[in-house]
């Protein structure tokens, strides 16, 4: 399935190409919605995630013992998401008739076409992703440098119960897309867009978006995601589209990392 996966996404970028090629016009459906915030309420969303995951993580020794000694991965994932769902209610509170929500790209208008997009450009970045995690790879190795595993992967090799590995599927492969999408995607790509333009934007944001990932393996192919990402959100004018986008590359790496765990296991 997922060669031919891979397959369908190399037709369909010779298709891309073969257009671009014969320079017909691309057709757009609708620009960013574009909101009111600035960079000052974007830093404050962001000092908002990381004062509750730090403020939680302090308190870790405290959950151990309320939550009956609960594994090092499930205290991570639950302060994590806490954090993030903290940071997207701050995003999305002043939600009304035609309030931020709605200029974020989450009106539900045009949501199936939006969703839709998003699925077919993760099927085109596919062969793409592949490409660039085999370079990543190949270069590494000449430098004689050892890549590790993205943590979220690692993490499916841990001793869990069924539960917290249940959680952490739906944290990595859901959740955690979602709220990644309403702050890069809907709120900094739009403040940074507005003072510095739409390409700047784009490379930004997909740039702290890679590396927050906190892997030198990873930088190359999540800096091509995050690009990706930004520019399905332009051409939508969507957020569904690169969250739609989001939660199949990270269900795919969800897929992957349980199939490792049972072989392992095996």
């Amino acid at each position: 399935a997922f060669a031919g996966l891979v397959a369908a996404g190399a037709i369909l970028d010779l298709g891309i190409l073969w257009r671009a090629a014969g320079r017909r016009a691309r057709r757009r459906t609708a620009p960013p919605p574009g909101g009111e915030w600035g960079l000052g309420e974007v830093f404050k969303a962001a000092l908002l995630f990381l004062s509750i995951f730090l403020a939680l993580n302090a308190l870790a020794p405290l959950f151990r013992v309320l939550l009956r000694g609960p594994s090092d991965v499930t205290l991570l994932v639950l302060f994590q998401l806490s954090a993030e769902l903290a940071a997207a209610a701050f995003i999305v509170a002043p939600y009304r008739a035609g309030g931020r929500a709605v200029r974020l790209g989450l009106s539900p208008r045009g949501a199936p076409a939006a969703i839709s997009s998003g699925v077919t450009a993760y099927v085109c970045f596919l062969p793409v992703m592949i490409a660039l995690v085999l370079l990543t790879r190949l270069a590494a190795r000449r430098a004689g440098v050892a890549l590790e595993p993205q943590a979220p992967i690692a993490f499916f090799f841990a001793d869990l119960s069924r539960p917290a590995l249940a959680a952490l599927a739906l944290f990595v492969a859901v959740l955690g897309p979602v709220c990644e999408e309403i702050f890069f995607r809907g709120f900094a790509y739009q403040a940074v867009r507005r003072r510095w333009g739409r390409r700047t934007a784009i490379l930004a944001t997909a740039l702290v978006f890679s590396a927050l990932h906190a892997n030198a393996g990873a930088f190359p192919p999540i800096l091509g995601l995050g690009i990706l990402l930004a520019w399905v959100f332009e051409d939508t004018g969507s957020l569904y589209a690169p969250i739609a986008l989001h939660v199949c590359q990270n269900g795919m790496a969800v897929a992957v990392g349980l199939l490792l765990r049972s072989l392992a296991r095996a």
